[in-house]
């Protein structure tokens, strides 16, 4: 059953949350295989990854994120380079 992360575009993001955030009595606590295998089961539950697929510093960065696609990359002059989201909620679904 999936857990929500269609909207999520970066998979590295994830990782950084999770670790960043982890354990509201205790951020930071979890070692980096914990959240390396807190990620893998988060995306094996939202089919974006197998549930026997192995979550590292290498195989990470390789996942495709559903969201992906909808993200547009700031190609404007100036001031630090972001991105910036665009969601069309009809097309994102299909």
């Amino acid at each position: 059953m999936p857990v929500g992360l269609f909207s999520c575009t970066h998979r590295t993001t994830l990782f950084d949350y999770i670790n960043r955030a982890n354990l509201c009595s205790a951020p930071g606590s979890l070692s980096g295989d914990q959240v390396y295998a807190l990620v893998a089961w988060l995306l094996a539950k939202n089919e974006i990854i197998g549930n026997d697929a192995v979550m590292n510093a290498v195989t990470l960065p390789a996942v495709e994120m559903p969201a992906q696609h909808i993200v547009v990359s700031d190609n404007r002059q100036g001031g630090a380079r972001s991105q910036i989201v665009v969601i069309d909620l009809l097309t994102a679904a299909s």
